[in-house]
């Protein structure tokens, strides 16, 4: 008929419920996963330190090699810092104590603004790296006499040997990583520390 009208359903649009309802399943969903991607980017910075100082470490055994030059890695402890120190003339000498001296000595130790004002002029810093924040070195197992107060240094020879040594990185919340660098070969394991 040509003068009839004809009314169009009013449920074109969501209704209160519904989507109230949907907010609802979104905030249980968000707070169910919240937790595991908090987990998961708290072990970032961990994570994150441990391929600093295996990089570092692998950078300086085939820079020792290649550049044939003795090449130390030098930890500071307090500042959570490590360098890569070139050893220049002093590889010719007496690395060791060339080492020595830029940590300050192993009798008395120094503090690190001391360190770098003292460090014998063969020595050069080729890289300098800082750990995130909260990440602490602990459990060093080194020769002792590769340590001071609150630094130690390995050193890494031309024919690819170095001091082998093992260190456990922590978190704030405890969580830790367990580094082991082979002295023979220079191979690096991490594995999570108890």
């Amino acid at each position: 008929m040509p003068g009839r009208v004809h009314l169009v359903s009013a449920r074109a649009a969501f209704t209160l419920v519904e989507i109230v309802l949907v907010v609802v399943i979104i905030g249980l969903v968000a707070g169910l996963g919240l937790p595991a991607i908090t987990r998961s980017a708290g072990g970032a910075s961990l994570r994150e330190a441990s391929r600093t100082i295996i990089a570092l470490n692998k950078y300086a055994r085939h820079a020792a090699v290649i550049r044939q030059e003795q090449l130390g890695v030098a930890y500071y402890l307090k500042e959570g810092r490590i360098e890569l120190l070139g050893l220049g003339s002093a590889a010719n000498s007496s690395a060791e104590l060339a080492m020595d001296q830029a940590l300050g000595g192993l009798s008395g130790g120094a503090d690190n603004a001391s360190i770098e004002e003292d460090r014998p002029s063969t020595i050069t810093v080729l890289q300098s790296r800082k750990l995130p924040d909260g990440i602490t070195i602990e459990d060093v197992k080194v020769d002792e006499s590769l340590k001071a107060d609150d630094s130690f240094w390995v050193q890494y020879a031309v024919n690819g040997l170095c001091d082998g040594h093992a260190l456990t990185l922590r978190d704030e919340r405890g969580r830790g990583i367990r580094l082991t660098i082979e002295n023979l070969t220079g191979d690096i394991t991490a594995k999570d520390a108890p």
